[in-house]
């Protein structure tokens, strides 16, 4: 059994990805300790192409896996879980960079300390503005939570992590037996994923050192301005998350964090819309409306909703707030995209 699979969804990636690659068959651990599985969703340039030759030259560690229609990375993530056999499993973007000791480092503590899930530092260089910004919060010293401590879970679930799933390695068999899995269809899959995942691991470490670099190129999907389906996705992820958490028995014990949760999300999305296009369609934003009193029935006797009502947060927030249970008209968006020019 290898110790770690890497499962890495590829798209159109044939100019960043020998890097990628590179980074992984020099990994310290060794290359014969790792399962490679590459997912080429569909691509259109010569990615799958480059992966065969890279498929050639290491045989006994990387798996190329051809779609022919593109589904986005989550689907693409559990086709290379279905294929996956290592104790642990870590994933990968088709243009980033990692330390090159990263896998072995995550795989010691893991192995050490009897972990399902190991985390490390990971930080966002945007090429376009060439600055490293560094992804969710970190204490100065490594820690392990113990999650068979009710407070330790509590102070676990509310730590600032960042929400991707590349700069972490997770038991397969935990995943596996908790069917574990990716929403397939969005850019934002990896909200889901790592959000259901909290309340299985038992054991968790954090290392502070800064391993995993996410590169963001301006033709990111997730920051692509081309499509309002993909950026409405993320609202949409967060729909599916937390219907899966009620299905799950999960979300009644986490009732008012995962309430705060969902509104903020909602705002998010609003802001991020109206900041990516400069406006927020009238039907969308009753529509946003429409699956938020849904999903939480009782949002009005939220607290922080009735502190952002009251406009505690500011003026944008208090719009957001007391629209939710509006029609929704083009003068309503108007006043709202003032708001947010406003820097409110």
């Amino acid at each position: 059994m290898k110790k770690i699979s890497v499962i890495i969804p590829c798209y159109n990636a044939v100019n960043y990805l020998d890097s990628s690659v590179s980074c992984l068959v020099n990994q310290s651990i060794g290359i014969e300790n790792l399962e490679l599985i590459f997912v080429n969703d569909a691509s259109t340039d010569k990615t799958y192409e480059n992966l065969c030759l890279w498929e050639k030259k290491y045989p006994q560690s990387i798996m190329v896996i051809n779609c022919t229609e593109n589904k986005k990375q989550g689907a693409a993530r559990n086709i290379g879980l279905s294929y996956s056999t290592g104790e642990y499993i870590g994933f990968m973007d088709d243009d980033d960079i990692i330390e090159l000791d990263m896998f072995a480092k995550l795989y010691d503590k893991a192995i050490n300390y009897g972990c399902d899930m190991v985390v490390c530092g990971s930080k966002r260089y945007e090429k376009r503005v060439k600055k490293n910004i560094s992804m969710g919060r970190f204490e100065n010293e490594d820690t392990l939570f113990d999650l068979s401590n009710p407070d330790c879970k509590k102070k676990f679930l509310d730590y600032d992590i960042n929400r991707a799933i590349w700069n972490k390695i997770y038991s397969r068999k935990l995943i596996q037996e908790n069917n574990i899995f990716f929403p397939e269809g969005y850019i934002y899959d990896d909200i889901f994923f790592s959000e259901l995942v909290k309340h299985y691991v038992s054991k968790v470490y954090y290392l502070k050192e800064y391993l995993y670099h996410h590169l963001v190129h301006p033709n990111a999907a997730s920051l692509s301005t081309k499509n309002w389906i993909d950026r409405l996705g993320y609202f949409d992820v967060n729909v599916i998350l937390m219907e899966e958490l009620k299905n799950r028995g999960i979300f009644h014990d986490y009732k008012e964090r995962y309430e705060n949760n969902f509104i903020l999300e909602y705002i998010t999305t609003i802001k991020g819309f109206i900041k990516t296009y400069s406006i927020i369609p009238t039907d969308i934003l009753n529509e946003m409306n429409r699956i938020l009193k849904l999903i939480l029935p009782e949002y009005q006797s939220n607290t922080l909703f009735k502190n952002m009502l009251s406009g505690r947060a500011g003026e944008f927030y208090k719009m957001v707030c007391a629209g939710i249970n509006c029609e929704i008209d083009e003068k309503y968006v108007i006043k709202l995209v003032q708001a947010i020019n406003n820097n409110d």
